[in-house]
């Protein structure tokens, strides 16, 4: 089996096609924008993937940050961090 792009039309495409050619040769009476629609539901299913994963992306951030605490500085917390600095060489 070769391993080549997969081309040709899909099952979107297929549809268009029979629709239209339905449509022309006055077998359907509906309206040329459900004669279309069919490529345009892989271009809506793209929009709404995107906006839930942006959603979902902005949530996670969003709650991540609202993890963080601020700790607030004191006297101990000075004295402790003077006592754990190593020595500067460059002085």
């Amino acid at each position: 089996m070769r391993n080549s792009p997969r081309s040709g039309m899909g099952f979107f495409g297929i549809l268009t096609l029979i629709l239209i050619v339905l449509k022309v040769s006055d077998l359907i009476t509906i309206s040329w924008l459900w004669v279309i629609a069919p490529v345009f539901i892989p271009i809506g299913f793209f929009i709404i993937a995107l906006c839930g994963f942006l959603v979902y992306y902005g949530y996670r951030r969003y709650t991540c940050r609202r993890d963080f605490v601020v700790i607030e500085k004191d006297d101990e917390f000075d004295t402790l961090m003077k006592e754990s600095e190593l020595p500067n060489d460059r002085e």
